[in-house]
């Protein structure tokens, strides 16, 4: 969005509400990404437990994040530099997670069940014959 605060309000709109449409798709698939790639991480025997604190470290970074970068512009403010202190620590924050990220490495899992694939298909054939024909769903 900075990069737009020196264009004309003629092409710096159009592109902000692009930018905010794909952004808001990305978002839509989002959480199923993270879920999906959960199990694939950590050993079945863990998984309650990482979901649990997945969703632990998501409320909390909701809450503290936006409280983190007030305090960083408030002191910035201090220095003469206020918001370039918060995006310097979020661009710092955005790496170090990059690094971090990179040196995951996933367990080993068992095989998958061979069936595994044509029971997720039935499951899906079945959820949305309820969904479109059920007397329930019916307008």
């Amino acid at each position: 969005l900075i990069a737009f605060a020196g264009m004309p309000a003629q092409t710096a709109i159009p592109a902000i509400f692009a930018i905010a449409v794909v952004q808001g798709g990305v978002n839509g698939f989002q959480p199923a990404a993270a879920s999906a790639l959960m199990p694939s991480l950590v050993p079945r025997d863990a998984l309650p437990k990482a979901i649990a604190l997945s969703s632990l470290a998501f409320t909390v970074s909701a809450i503290a994040g936006p409280a983190l970068g007030g305090g960083l512009i408030a002191v910035g403010e201090q220095f003469g530099r206020g918001a370039e202190t918060a995006y310097g620590a979020g661009f710092a924050f955005f790496w170090g997670a990059a690094v971090l990220g990179g040196l995951i490495k996933a367990p080993k899992q068992p095989p998958a069940d061979a069936n595994a694939s044509a029971i997720a298909l039935m499951t899906v054939g079945r959820s949305s014959d309820f969904s479109f024909f059920s007397p329930a769903h019916r307008l």
